[in-house]
């Protein structure tokens, strides 16, 4: 199975936490709420995953490179959109949460990708297929009516539209946010400094 995808449900599911490490959960498990600190774990966990095999050796600064080039060799690179800037913290972790920027264009450019289910423009699944899956099937996600997938919102969900089949959202801060809409081919890009 995938490590990311073993990483999210252990950081996301208390239980799945507790069997998969062997620690005991301090607290009984309560409603999940949204936290833009899960992903900056799962992207800690991420580098760890790349580097930590190559700490103090030779290989440990190659290893590094590898990390930071990750999303732009995997995801960005793979649909064109050349635009994606990722603050990091201080000990290298990207902060995918909250400090990614891009133009208009290459923000629409990955919602044409969530758009055609993961494939890109040249052909290629460039979003794992059980994410896929994930996302637009009828997987649990966290929070109420489990709207919340892997950094996405299921409005459809959330919001109780049952219109047109998933509707995907990424929202940022300051009022930005991205929706595809695959049932209708439809993605809206709003960028805003509310």
């Amino acid at each position: 199975e995938d490590e990311i995808r073993v990483v999210g449900r252990v950081a996301f599911d208390a239980a799945e936490y507790a069997a998969t490490t062997g620690h005991r959960v301090a607290r009984a498990v309560g409603e999940w709420y949204y936290a833009t600190g899960n992903y900056h774990i799962l992207s800690r966990e991420l580098r760890i995953s790349i580097v930590g095999p190559h700490l103090n050796t030779a290989s440990e600064h190659p290893a590094q490179l590898e990390y930071a080039d990750y999303p732009w060799a995997r995801v960005f690179g793979a649909i064109g959109a050349e635009s994606f800037v990722c603050e990091r913290d201080a000990r290298g972790n990207l902060l995918f949460g909250t400090s990614c920027w891009a133009t208009q264009r290459d923000w629409l450019k990955l919602g044409v990708l969530m758009l055609g289910r993961g494939i890109g423009p040249g052909g290629e699944q460039v979003v794992p297929p059980w994410a896929v899956a994930d996302l637009f099937g009828d997987a649990k996600g966290y929070g109420e009516n489990s709207h919340y997938i892997y950094g996405w919102y299921r409005l459809d969900r959330l919001l109780n539209w049952n219109l047109c089949g998933p509707i995907l959202a990424a929202i940022g801060i300051g009022g930005n946010y991205l929706v595809v809409v695959p049932e209708q081919d439809v993605v809206l890009l709003r960028m805003s400094w509310k």
